[in-house]
């Protein structure tokens, strides 16, 4: 694949490359589908005393036409912020990460859609809106309105370590805080049954929630376990009624640089790690100093590789678009059949990790629509434009309107926005093959092309050593 070098000012750094890379690959890309690494069988666990800090950052974005989306006339992204805490406690909006493409109108597409709206709802009521989840929820919201991440949610929770609190440490940057991220995807075939598209959403909304507090209140760590406790506090909570989710939740220790995770359902999780240097890697720009490269020049992105994906988290299915789900029903389903999963049929991984590791926690929306290889291709654009990131693009009266001063977006912050809106882009390119048609293939529907329109939500955390 080659790629045409751009120094535009105008236009927002994370909608340039995915641009860049969705006009190089749509058509292009047919890499095989990776399969998971065996447990165990890369790495070689180490007894070694590390310390690490976690760069983490997070974006979503509803699809069209879903429950919790709203069109306002921008793409419908929400990520974390630039300057703020790295958990959701303070989440909000990055108003560059808006990219003015067309209006989000069902009827503006021509990709079909397989839901039937014939059943009544028959269940309407659930959380108040005073509930502690609902009210996390909206605090999510509150500053994004317009970025409903639909059915997808997600939590991040830093964790501080017995040893810093008793040492009393007063520097937040100086201590060594632990970190547990979740994703979740709310399975929408209760559509079909009759019952509110909103209350399934809630019970994802929920189950996240409860992820968060196994965490932040209880201390739990162990991936395994916060999913289990978890879904048994769901299964009590009188106000969501029904719903189904997946669930994947992901530890690190910043101790012993390990991290362990465990999946139920179709989300996933890509380790990126450095890949060894082989030769001097040419840059897509030149030094500051220097004149600019001409805007014709051709560069082979497969040389600017920094990063090689080396674990791919396998999903869960009962068979072709039917994740493994946690579920609750409502008391006149009890005797209908209804494919059935309990935490304790997650996948369970675990390993150490290297200064420099990338992880990538995402719903299925990206990845029946990306490719490892495009992941990887995407880390090294966002790396060779890492200087020009900031949280307002080239719009300073967005900054000021937003009374935010002009500050540089992290790395992970971009890298997140460019999984989700090149996840976006793929979903409505009918000339990709994307993993979904080549997994629908696989099981005989041949008529299903190009990506899958969906939510994505993506979770980015970058391991530094200390």
């Amino acid at each position: 694949m080659r790629l045409r070098s751009t120094r535009s000012s105008s236009a927002s750094i994370v909608h340039r490359l995915t641009n860049l890379i969705s006009q190089s690959s749509i058509v292009v890309s047919r890499s095989r589908p990776f399969s998971s690494t065996p447990l165990g069988s890369a790495f070689v666990p180490s007894r070694a005393v590390r310390r690490y800090r976690f760069e983490t950052a997070y974006a979503f974005k509803g699809k069209p036409d879903s429950p919790t989306f709203f069109s306002r006339g921008t793409d419908g992204l929400t990520s974390s912020p630039a300057h703020g805490s790295s958990t959701d406690q303070g989440l909000d909006s990055d108003p560059s990460s808006s990219v003015s493409d067309q209006a989000l109108d069902q009827s503006t597409f021509t990709r079909p859609d397989w839901r039937d709206r014939s059943a009544t709802p028959r269940l309407q009521q659930g959380l108040d809106a005073h509930h502690p989840a609902m009210v996390w929820r909206d605090a999510v919201w509150s500053r994004s309105p317009c970025g409903a991440p639909g059915h997808d949610w997600f939590f991040v929770q830093e964790v501080q370590r017995p040893t810093d609190a008793l040492e009393g440490s007063s520097s937040s940057a100086s201590a060594k805080k632990d970190l547990v991220i979740g994703v979740a995807d709310g399975v929408g075939g209760w559509i079909d049954l009759g019952v509110d598209p909103s209350l399934f959403a809630q019970a994802t909304q929920t189950l996240m929630w409860f992820c968060r507090q196994e965490v932040a209140q209880n201390g739990h760590k162990d991936p395994l376990r916060v999913i289990q406790n978890a879904y048994a506090a769901l299964s009590q909570e009188k106000g969501v009624l029904a719903g189904s989710s997946t669930a994947c939740v992901v530890s690190f220790d910043a101790e012993a640089g390990n991290v362990r995770a465990a999946n139920l359902g179709d989300s996933t999780f890509l380790l990126l790690r450095r890949k060894q240097p082989t030769s001097p890697t040419p840059a897509l720009t030149t030094s500051p100093s220097l004149p600019s490269p001409p805007t014709s020049e051709n560069i082979d992105i497969s040389s600017l590789l920094t990063h090689k994906v080396v674990y791919l988290q396998a999903s869960q299915t009962h068979f072709f678009n039917a994740p493994k789900q946690l579920s609750k029903r409502p008391k006149w389903m009890h005797n209908k059949h209804a494919l059935i999963s309990l935490p304790e049929g997650a996948d369970l991984y675990q390993t150490v990790l290297q200064d420099g590791d990338i992880l990538v926690l995402a719903t299925d929306g990206f990845s029946d629509n990306v490719w490892p290889n495009e992941l990887e291709q995407l880390v090294a654009l966002v790396q060779e434009h890492e200087h020009e990131l900031s949280p307002f693009g080239s719009n300073e009266d967005s900054a000021k309107d937003a009374g935010h001063n002009k500050v540089p977006m992290t790395f992970a912050q971009g890298l997140a926005n460019a999984c989700v809106n090149f996840a976006n882009t793929c979903a409505f390119k009918e000339n990709k093959i994307s993993p979904f048609e080549v997994e629908a293939r696989r099981y005989g529907y041949k008529d299903l092309r190009g990506g899958k329109i969906d939510d994505v939500c993506v979770v980015v955390v970058v391991v530094k050593k200390e």
